[in-house]
């Protein structure tokens, strides 16, 4: 017992000494010799001249590495009312892939003089030119070509610019339905059986409606028209309680009790709470983009010429009206049209997979009953 004592009372001595130590530090004058320098005009006048001189010398590299840039050699492409510019070492490739694009934009009954007095520049990898368009007073520059580029990717490149040179600044409203992307393409290559997949996996009963051949629910659930009540429109009970167990509450804990009630307790009015309490949350469309491309692909192709100048000409009438006006008839022949499109690009992709495995399941008997008549077989 005493030396317990003994010992707390060591202990707390060694406390007390380095708490007066501590003190002693922090209000003794600090003791430690410190030198100030001081500056004459002189010497601050020599430090900004220096200052000035290394600005100088970096401004003059930048303009040095600037014009390097600006006065790469540029050719200029004229394909039909197309003008594409590029860099000299790219033209073989670029000229091809604004061919493959003439001739798709042909085919699809673009309006090419749409394009009459638009200039676009294609560049390529490692030569992005900020200031290109100041220079040469082009239109729109695309996205970068990849790295070992060819004719297709081009191409590529040459359809989506004209795509969003056509759109930009004239259908605002639609360019934000497509999610900001917008494409000139067929519409046998916008992935119909994708969107086929879309249709009978979303778990949404306006898809299914849809599906099953109610017009109607095809416009609400592509989201063509205002929707006043995407919660209740375009789910039922069951299916908001899916919906909204694939969402995260945040941090707000009202929207950890909606999310509790709804997902763990089946209250579908906490589910409708929960979708529409929050503007930040909004409902989730029960298609994609892709399928909403699919669409303005199916009215681009079945307005045939003049589809394009519809288009942009119908400006803030709506999506609906816009869509239509491209397709040339009204908004239900639209959506049967795509909805045959897309049943049908789904049925063709059937028949070739059937196709394929009856031939495979042919051969397969093929070589069993070849390897079966070999000796190694009949001696096992």
């Amino acid at each position: 017992m005493c030396d317990w004592r003994g010992a707390r009372r060591v202990s707390g001595l060694h406390r007390l000494l380095r708490c007066v130590a501590l003190w002693c530090v922090l209000l003794s004058p600090v003791t430690v010799p410190v030198t100030l320098y001081a500056q004459t005009t002189a010497d601050w006048q020599t430090h900004v001249d220096r200052l000035r001189q290394e600005y100088h010398e970096v401004d003059s590299a930048f303009r040095e590495a600037r014009e390097r840039v600006v006065s790469i050699p540029i050719d200029t492409i004229r394909v039909g009312t197309l003008t594409v510019l590029t860099q000299r070492d790219f033209r073989e490739i670029v000229e091809v892939g604004t061919r493959v694009a003439w001739d798709s934009i042909r085919n699809l009954g673009s309006d090419t003089l749409l394009l009459l007095e638009k200039m676009l520049f294609v560049p390529g990898y490692g030569r992005i030119n900020r200031y290109f368009r100041e220079r040469h007073g082009t239109t729109f520059v695309s996205g970068q070509l990849p790295w070992r580029a060819n004719a297709a990717d081009a191409a590529a490149r040459v359809m989506s610019s004209l795509a969003t040179l056509l759109l930009t600044g004239q259908n605002d409203e639609l360019r934000l339905w497509l999610g900001g992307h917008i494409e000139m393409q067929d519409a046998s290559d916008t992935h119909l059986g994708w969107v086929y997949i879309e249709l009978v996996t979303s778990p949404s009963q306006a898809v299914r409606d849809c599906l099953l051949g109610d017009l109607g629910a095809c416009g609400s659930a592509l989201a063509i028209r205002d929707v006043e009540n995407p919660a209740l429109e375009w789910y039922n009970a069951a299916e908001r309680r899916v919906v909204v167990e694939r969402r995260l509450p945040g941090r707000s804990p009202d929207r950890w009790q909606l999310w509790t009630q709804c997902v763990r307790n089946g209250s579908d009015p906490a589910c409708v709470e929960f979708l529409t309490d929050s503007i930040e949350y909004a409902v989730p469309a029960p298609l994609s983009s892709v399928a909403r491309r699919s669409l303005l692909a199916v009215a681009i192709m079945s307005g045939g010429d003049g589809a394009y100048t519809r288009l942009t000409r119908a400006g803030d009438s709506g999506r609906e009206v816009s869509l239509a006006a491209a397709a040339d008839q009204n908004s239900d022949s639209l959506l049967a049209t795509w909805r045959t499109a897309v049943i049908s690009a789904h049925a063709e992709s059937s028949s070739t997979t059937h196709r394929g495995s009856a031939t495979t399941l042919l051969w397969i008997i093929v070589f069993t009953a070849a390897a079966t008549r070999s000796t190694r077989w009949r001696l096992g």
